[in-house]
Formats: C-alpha cells, sequence, structure tokens
C-alpha cells in the first residue's frame, strides 16, 4: 500500500495536495482519477511512498485516508508542470486551478510521453499589417509544427483559408466535441500536420514536435480567460515557449506598449487607405437635429452604395446610445447602484441596460425623469450600433443593412459576407466586427462615427486600443472617415499618421508617470458581498500586500445587498510575479477575484 499526495485539477481545490492510498506506485507527474467532493477529477500525483514509511505522519495528522485513486492516465509531460507552475504565480491562483483550465479541458487519451526541446527560447515582434504579418508567419513554417493561435472564430476561419496548401489542423469550439478531440488526439500525436490554428482555449497543447509559436493579434481581449482563475494565454503560451526552449513571435499592429522593443518609436509601415478626420461640430448645421452618422457623409455614402460599394461603420458600443445624460443638469441616468445605463431596443421596446447585465429596465412608454433633478429633457449620447442601424435603414431603406455585435460568429453570417451585394451594403458593429471583414476585399469606406466613444470607454489602455482598431478598420477601407470633437489629441495622429513618434511619446509618458505597464504591473482585487464582508477582505488583501502601496476604491452597489469593492496593487516593473506574495494571495476567499494587469478595475 501507498500514500500519495496528489494536486486536484480543479478550479476550486484547496492550494495544498490531497491525500490518497493506492495499490500501486505512481511516479511524480503521474495523472490519475481521484474522488473529490463526490465528483471524479483528475489529480497530479506530486508525492509517492510507502505506507509504512508515512505512518508517524499518519498518526499525528487530524484525519484519516478514505479515499484511494481510481485509475491512471498517463504521466503530465514535465514542460507542461514548469510551465504550469509560472503561470500559477503569475496569476496568484494554484497549479491545480491552472491546469483545470488549461490542461483538462483538451488533454488527449493518449498523452505523448515526451515533447521535444527547441534549441533556444526567443521572443520575435512582428509589428506590421496583417497581409505582412501573414507573409512573415509562413517564411516561420519549418521542419516541425507551427502553432498559430488566433483570438476569434473569424480569424481561424480567415487563417485557414489563407493557408490552404498546407492543410491545417483547426481546434476551435466551431467543431463538435467528437470532431474536437479526434483534433486533439491528431495534434499531439506524430502524425500532427505542419500547422495547427486553435483558438485560446485549445492552445495549451502537448504538441511533441512543436517548433514554435506565434500568438496572432496579440491585444484581443479573448486572450484572457472570463472564469477563474482569469489566465492570460499570452503569458501561458510564452511560459510554455520558455519551458520547451522554442520561440515565440507576437504578431499585431500596433503591439500593445509593453511588448515593443522600443515603446516610443513610430510604427514602420501605415495602411495604403488615406484617413481623413473629420470635426464633428463643422458637420452639423445649427438648428438640426443630431444624427449618428452626419449629413455631409451620408451624401458619400449614398455616391458609394449607388455604385454598389460597402460601407463600414464602427460603433463604440451595442445598444442604442452608450450614456444617458440630463440635459439640465448633465447627470448620467444611473440604476440604484450606481451604475450608468445605457440605452438599448429589445423587441421595439426601449430599455436601460447596465454594462454587466444586471440591471434591465424596461422604460417602454413610462416616463423617465433625471433623479438629481427631476427634468424630463433627457438626451441619448454616443452612438450605439442600434442608433445608428435604425438611422441608416431609414435613410438607406433599399440598402442591405448588416449589424455584428460581439456574439454574432456565425457560419452565415461570414457566407452572407462573402456574397457581393446587388444593391450596395452597409455594415455596422462594434470593434468586434473588424475580424470578420476581409483585407482582399476592403471596405469602399471605413467610419468612425463616434471616436470621442471610443476614447471615453472605461480603460485605462482606451487610447492605444483606439490607435489600433482605428488601423484595423483602414487596413479593411479603400477610405476612411473619423468623426470626432477632439481634434487635438494625438490618439487621432495614431490613426492618420502612424509613421509619426507624437502619440506613442505622449502615452509612453502617461504610462511612467501611472506606472502602469510597462512601468509596473497592476494587480486588481474584486470583492463582492456584504459591506463587513468587503471590509475584512480588504484589510487582510492590505496586510498581505504590505509593503506595496495598495489603493482601495470605495464599494459600490451592484444590487440588493450586495456590494463591490476594489483594491488595485502597484507592482514595480520586475517585481512580478513575486512568488511569496502570489502563494498568499491563492488563499484568498472565492468572493476575491484576483486580476493581473487588468484594462478595468470594475
Amino acid at each position: 500500500m501507498y500514500v500519495l499526495q496528489v494536486i486536484p485539477l480543479a478550479r476550486t481545490a484547496p492550494p495544498e495536495p490531497l491525500t490518497y492510498r493506492s495499490k500501486d506506485v505512481f511516479i511524480p507527474g503521474a495523472l490519475v482519477e481521484v474522488s473529490l467532493r463526490k465528483t471524479t477529477v483528475l489529480g497530479l500525483v506530486v508525492a509517492c511512498e510507502p505506507v509504512q514509511h508515512a505512518k508517524a505522519a499518519l498518526k499525528t495528522a487530524d484525519f484519516s485516508i478514505t479515499k484511494s485513486v481510481l485509475r491512471e492516465r498517463g504521466a503530465l509531460p514535465p514542460a507542461i508542470r514548469t510551465a504550469a507552475i509560472i503561470v500559477a504565480t503569475y496569476h496568484a491562483t494554484t497549479i491545480g486551478a491552472v491546469l483545470a483550465s488549461l490542461v483538462v479541458p483538451i488533454i488527449p487519451e493518449e498523452i505523448p510521453s515526451r515533447l521535444s526541446k527547441g534549441e533556444e527560447f526567443s521572443t520575435i515582434a512582428i509589428e506590421d499589417p496583417r497581409k505582412d504579418r501573414e507573409k512573415k508567419y509562413e517564411k516561420r513554417f519549418g521542419e516541425g509544427i507551427t502553432l498559430l493561435v488566433v483570438p476569434t472564430l473569424a480569424e481561424a476561419r480567415s487563417f485557414t483559408e489563407r493557408y490552404k496548401s498546407l492543410k491545417p489542423l483547426v481546434i476551435t469550439s466551431a467543431l463538435t466535441q467528437k470532431k474536437r478531440d479526434a483534433a486533439v488526439a491528431l495534434a499531439c500525436s506524430s502524425d500532427a500536420p505542419m500547422l495547427i490554428i486553435s483558438t485560446p482555449s485549445y492552445a495549451f497543447l502537448p504538441i511533441p514536435r512543436l517548433s514554435g509559436i506565434i500568438i496572432e493579434r496579440l491585444s484581443a481581449g479573448g486572450y484572457v480567460f472570463p472564469k477563474r482563475p482569469y489566465i492570460d494565454m499570452r503569458i501561458a503560451l510564452t511560459e510554455l515557449a520558455r519551458a520547451r526552449e522554442l520561440p515565440i513571435a507576437y504578431g499585431d499592429y500596433p503591439l500593445p506598449l509593453e511588448y515593443r522593443s522600443k515603446p516610443a518609436l513610430p510604427l514602420k509601415h501605415a495602411p495604403n487607405a488615406p484617413a481623413k478626420i473629420l470635426d464633428a461640430s463643422t458637420l452639423r448645421e445649427e438648428g438640426t437635429r443630431w444624427l449618428a452618422v452626419p449629413a455631409p457623409i451620408r451624401d458619400e455614402m449614398a455616391r458609394i452604395l449607388k455604385d454598389n460599394g460597402t460601407v463600414g461603420v464602427l460603433a463604440a458600443r451595442r445598444g442604442y446610445a452608450p450614456s444617458v445624460v440630463c440635459r439640465d443638469c448633465g447627470t448620467t441616468v444611473t440604476d440604484d447602484y450606481g451604475r450608468a445605463l445605457s440605452l438599448s431596443i429589445a423587441n421595439d421596446k426601449r430599455i436601460f441596460r447596465s454594462a454587466d447585465g444586471r440591471t434591465i429596465e424596461d422604460i417602454g412608454g413610462k416616463k423617465v425623469l433625471c433623479k438629481k433633478c427631476g427634468s424630463w429633457n433627457l438626451q441619448p449620447l454616443g452612438v450605439g450600433i442600434e442608433r445608428g442601424g435604425e438611422e441608416l435603414a431609414i435613410a438607406f431603406p433599399d440598402v442591405e443593412l448588416i449589424q455584428i455585435e460581439s456574439d454574432t460568429r456565425s457560419a452565415k453570417l461570414h457566407k452572407q459576407l462573402s456574397t457581393p451585394p446587388s444593391a450596395g451594403r452597409i455594415i455596422i458593429g462594434t470593434e468586434a466586427m473588424l475580424p470578420t471583414l476581409s483585407i482582399d476585399t476592403p471596405l469602399s469606406l471605413g467610419i468612425i462615427a463616434s471616436a470621442d466613444s471610443l476614447l471615453a470607454l472605461p480603460f485605462w489602455r482606451a487610447r492605444e486600443r483606439f490607435v489600433r482598431v482605428g488601423l484595423m478598420l483602414r487596413e479593411r477601407s479603400e477610405r476612411m472617415f473619423l468623426v470626432t470633437r477632439r481634434m487635438e489629441d494625438t490618439a487621432l495622429s495614431g490613426i492618420s499618421n502612424p509613421t509619426t513618434s507624437t502619440f506613442w511619446e505622449e502615452e509612453l509618458g502617461l504610462r511612467k508617470l501611472l506606472s502602469y505597464p510597462p512601468f509596473g504591473t497592476l494587480v486588481v482585487f474584486n470583492a463582492e458581498g456584504s459591506a463587513e464582508r468587503i471590509e475584512s477582505a480588504q484589510r487582510y488583501i492590505s496586510e498581505v500586500c504590505a509593503p506595496h502601496p495598495l489603493i482601495t476604491l470605495p464599494p459600490r452597489g451592484i444590487a440588493k445587498n450586495m456590494l463591490r469593492g476594489t483594491s488595485v496593487l502597484h507592482v514595480p516593473a520586475g517585481a512580478w510575479p513575486d512568488a511569496a506574495l502570489a502563494e498568499k494571495l491563492a488563499t484568498l476567499p472565492p468572493f476575491v477575484r484576483t486580476h493581473i494587469d487588468s484594462e478595468t478595475f470594475f
């Protein structure tokens, strides 16, 4: 009989290994099936010793061993374990939670016993427009296997088409479970093709003959998992490449500031399409109604649509308007918990909706008044998809109108966009529409209808994100219009003149002043519950994080009898991950969420 120390691979498993008994001996690194809270989960063996050697410890233990190992499932390759340990430390969580998130959903039935190593770990920055990136990626395809990770299904589809001569293996959520299991098994076998394309959820694969990793569109939000332990796959894949001594390439245009080798330098290339910045204050004639797409731009659209062209309109958010304000006192309309409400239309009814979806209020024919001054004079602000779509449908009733939102990724949409329009076409959407647009058949005209709304999004990376989104649209357009009231903002020059350094120098200076990446790491803690629970959690977080300064924001209501408290830890550049601090943070209770370099504090 043997005593095993096993780390259960479950998101909610305790941080320390659990003890099980077994008739068989297992080497550290073996994967076994064990029972955890009446559920069978995979576990990683970290120690195994004969029961007679463990008798002394068992006699003084405050538990008895009642559970046995059920069966063996092979062994986890050492490189995977090494990378997972570092990823767990970086995200201030447990190795069990990391492996449960990265490995358990995709682990093949036959686990490779050996993973080849490369000659040396290295990072390569590929900061070019999409077509140029595609060519540079292709040059990296060699004798071994290349893993190309893309953030969306649309991009998986387009890169599969681009490299179809290589017959790539594609692993995404678009496959059925049976086909995906077969694809994972093939990727982890000796018969894997030279190119494997996957989305982030399926990228942490034990591919035996892997020769390099490419992360496409590095800035995409899809690389951060939305569920605990909130893993950043860019970090996970970098550590996997490091453990296997492989090169990893980061592709984007532009790259996030912290991934640029010389952050203050301008971009080397600019899209061919001309970009024209228009002053919104001069586009509206006095006494006329405000329009989401101003009249002069509509005139240009009419000429393009008459020639069966395609116009793309980029809006800041879903819904009718991102916010609603009182014209009399300037107060933003919020719910009872202080969350700003956007105006949306659902089933022909007008509703107020909070960004987190916790508040949805049908206003129908009700008279809505300002909570501060009681005025009825409320004004929707900003351009949402629904508002822009409504106006353009009225202005161009005979033209095909396609609205693309973050959850619109169907094969039907792909087929619709691939079919040339018979009488012109208008596409309106958030930035989620950009990956669906073809580089080879660009828009006749791309329009950012409200640059100010994009710049005002509540993210500390909003300006960099705005430049990247603008350049993506410019790449996919023959011409581009950008409408703003902030003509002096240097972010505009980042789009119109990306080969100048003005924007990057200013952004770098602001980041340095605030100790934001790359000049530090932001560890954001969100605690939810009663005021007493949040106060207790924040007190403990403050004690654990000492001597690093901790910024604590006042709790705000998110639901009835429910508050959310936020604390932000600024860690100096190069000081994270801190293994000792991360180990303490991993013991925080489940109602506290820990995010590393989160773009928003809320």
